[in-house]
């Protein structure tokens, strides 16, 4: 489902949101779209639209208050716990990870380089032997530390000396959030990130005592298993090649499993941006494109925003120049054989980014949509 994005333009994006509902009604027309997308520009809703089955094999329609799974995106939630530690002076992040969590065994890796995926950690094949030995083994926080004391290839490569996007590295700095403020994740980001930006329709899965399976407006994920000539659709969860896609993280946090509707999303693009979570020389710290030790800019492929431009790292945001609109960040989140999820933000930064950045109206766009 990621091509159908690519179609269309960032501009026509901004000046004609009757064309994106056209759009999408044409593609829901033919049964190819299931999901919701919000549009909204200086904090107004312009566009909110749900289209086609929550669960299909119940026939339940999406609604405006359908909850998905972030996957990803879940990534700049847990930056901004991180930045808002540092605003209390409470971490820094050029700073050990060791230095906060003792049992972490590479002390030349600092906040900073998990918060730009330059860590040089393995990615989810450090549960391979796990996944071996116990198929149905459910990956959580606590098992990444252990696992990395018993990992005998090293790093992949010297901390800051290249890119690797790397999901182990934003659930150890949730263990950090843990660590420092000496509570859960999930009543962190409540308290801090969720509540002021009046997020009530979310919650962190599997943290709490709140899950997907006792989720009544939780979409069910499914899929055709032969997308070319099957026209029936299966539940993930019936289909053991997909329901773990290998390595089963449902259990992990930080890197992911923050559950949401749109118009959460677009509450905490508002909270955000106003300044209610942090404050603007943060928010011009995280939206600077990091550097290598090399000193260049950490140029990523440009995946999920694709056409003319370049993608850029962040602290936890990835960050977009393209000539049609010019400076943009947000976030995409995939789980292959669930879900995909794109989240791209246009806004105001003649205060917040370098000189050379170019300056865009306010515009939030919040796409979520479970994958065919």
């Amino acid at each position: 489902m990621l091509g159908f994005l690519s179609s269309l333009s960032f501009k026509n994006m901004y000046a004609q949101p009757p064309a994106i509902k056209k759009y999408f009604d044409k593609v829901d027309s033919i049964g190819d779209f299931h999901g919701n997308i919000l549009l909204s520009s200086g904090g107004r809703i312009i566009l909110q639209r749900s289209y086609g089955l929550a669960d299909i094999r119940r026939k339940k329609p999406n609604a405006a208050g359908t909850h998905f799974n972030l996957a990803s995106v879940s990534k700049i939630f847990t930056a901004t716990a991180i930045l808002q530690l540092k605003e209390k002076n409470l971490l820094e992040l050029d700073k050990p990870v060791s230095l906060y969590l003792p049992g972490f065994p590479y002390r030349n890796i600092s906040i900073r380089h998990l918060l730009t995926h330059t860590s040089g950690l393995p990615d989810l094949e450090l549960f391979e032997n796990i996944v071996k030995e116990f198929p149905d083994t459910i990956v959580h926080n606590v098992d990444i530390i252990p696992e990395l004391k018993k990992w005998n290839k090293g790093l992949y490569f010297e901390p800051g000396e290249k890119f690797s996007y790397n999901n182990n590295g934003y659930s150890i700095l949730a263990m950090v959030v843990e660590k420092i403020t000496r509570q859960p994740f999930n009543k962190y980001l409540q308290q801090n990130i969720f509540t002021p930006a009046g997020m009530f329709s979310t919650y962190i899965h599997g943290m709490g005592n709140r899950t997907v399976k006792d989720d009544t407006s939780y979409v069910v994920f499914h899929t055709r298993l032969h997308p070319l000539y099957d026209s029936a659709y299966t539940s993930i969860d019936s289909v053991p090649g997909y329901k773990y896609t290998h390595v089963n993280i449902s259990g992990t946090v930080g890197a992911g499993n923050i559950i949401t509707t749109t118009a959460d999303m677009q509450l905490f693009d508002a909270a955000f941006f106003s300044g209610k979570l942090l404050r603007a020389s943060s928010m011009k710290e995280a939206f600077i494109p990091a550097r290598l030790n090399n000193g260049k800019q950490i140029l990523r492929p440009m995946d999920t925003m694709q056409g003319e431009g370049q993608m850029y790292q962040g602290l936890g945001w990835e960050l977009f120049d393209q000539p049609l609109t010019g400076f943009s960040v947000g976030h995409g989140g995939y789980k292959l054989g669930w879900q995909l999820f794109i989240a791209i933000i246009f806004f105001p930064i003649q205060q917040l980014l370098p000189i050379a950045m170019r300056p865009v109206e306010i515009m939030a766009a919040w796409l979520l949509l479970p994958c065919c």
